[in-house]
């Protein structure tokens, strides 16, 4: 049993192509813990705080403890004949386009494909652009210079680095590692990987009804029906930014915009999400519609979220006694 505040797994698969290897641990925040205080134990930067927020798709509430927090940190590589900068993207970040980019951002800088060099690759995090915020000013939190600034714009496609809006989304290339005073109790902090998440099953093609023994008069033939179009999956980072963006907006008073949102989320993450995502979907499409006293769809959102919870009952202290009201009369419907 871990207690909060331990780091309880380490090294997971993302849910990019099998080959990525992104590493990230997993924190249970403890009483008092806040985003900075987990970020500054991290990373050594309190500011990457409202990354972590942006990333993990967290409203601006208090940080309850027990809550799980995702942390992506950097991996270790050593330089294998072959190696190419898009391969290593490929492996490490799920995009083989991302190669130019990542040779300008790992550590050591400058360093060279050479067989038996030691590469420090940095972790993405995805940030939403605050106010006040350059791109002087992120290189220098994520790399201590601003001498970056070419390689984060690569990284994220902008070709004008001195004009980024505010709420813009950008993925921050992070470091860090595992802080010894999380070790579970007794001991170092293990790592150990999970089975990679494999990617959605394409749709099966439907399975041919059998011929009737006699052949259909013309008039009983029923009109072909022309197949559904495959749902595409679209990039991880859209998906996160946009519930992260549906979350502050129910936080904000925008029921709304929260609705509308998460309705029009609701088929990529049922289709493409993580559970974790999916369990913010169904929460947050609850809370909206207890807040519009729509009792169906209130019910409805309670059934798919409490098919994604290890204790069906909702948390006093996150849900409010009209939400677990609510909630209690779908029961009995």
């Amino acid at each position: 049993m871990t207690r909060p505040g331990l780091v309880f797994a380490v090294l997971l698969t993302l849910a990019w192509p099998q080959s990525a290897a992104a590493r990230q641990v997993v924190h249970n925040a403890a009483p008092g813990d806040t985003l900075e205080s987990i970020a500054l134990r991290y990373y050594g930067v309190a500011e990457l705080g409202e990354s972590l927020r942006v990333h993990n798709s967290l409203g601006r509430g208090h940080l309850s403890a027990g809550s799980v927090i995702e942390i992506p940190l950097a991996d270790d590589h050593t330089v294998a004949n072959g190696d190419e900068w898009s391969g290593l993207a490929d492996r490490y970040w799920g995009d083989w386009e991302l190669g130019a980019a990542l040779a300008l951002l790992v550590e050591p800088a400058g360093a060279k494909l050479e067989p038996g060099t030691r590469l420090r690759i940095p972790a993405l995090l995805h940030h939403r652009v605050r106010r006040g915020e350059t791109m002087a000013v992120l290189t220098r939190r994520t790399y201590g210079s601003p001498e970056r600034i070419p390689a984060l714009a690569l990284l994220n496609g902008i070709d004008n680095p001195s004009r980024i809006g505010e709420r813009q989304a950008l993925r921050l290339p992070v470091f860090g590692d595992i802080p010894e005073h999380d070790a579970p109790l007794g001991g170092s902090a293990t790592t150990g990987s999970l089975p990679p998440v494999s990617a959605a099953p394409a749709p099966q093609p439907p399975i041919a009804p059998l011929a009737p023994e006699e052949p259909l008069a013309a008039a009983e033939a029923p009109a072909p029906v022309a197949p559904a179009p495959l749902r595409r999956r679209p990039p991880e980072e859209d998906m996160t930014q946009v519930l992260s963006d549906a979350v502050e907006a129910y936080y904000q008073g925008e029921f709304d915009v929260a609705r509308e949102t998460l309705e029009e989320l609701r088929p990529d993450l049922l289709a493409f999400g993580t559970e974790r995502q999916q369990r913010i979907l169904f929460s947050h499409l609850l809370l909206v519609h207890v807040a519009f006293d729509d009792a169906q769809a209130t019910c409805d959102s309670w059934t798919q979220l409490r098919g994604r919870l290890d204790d069906a009952t909702l948390d006093p202290d996150r849900f409010s006694p009209k939400v677990r009201r609510m909630s209690q009369a779908c029961e009995t419907r």
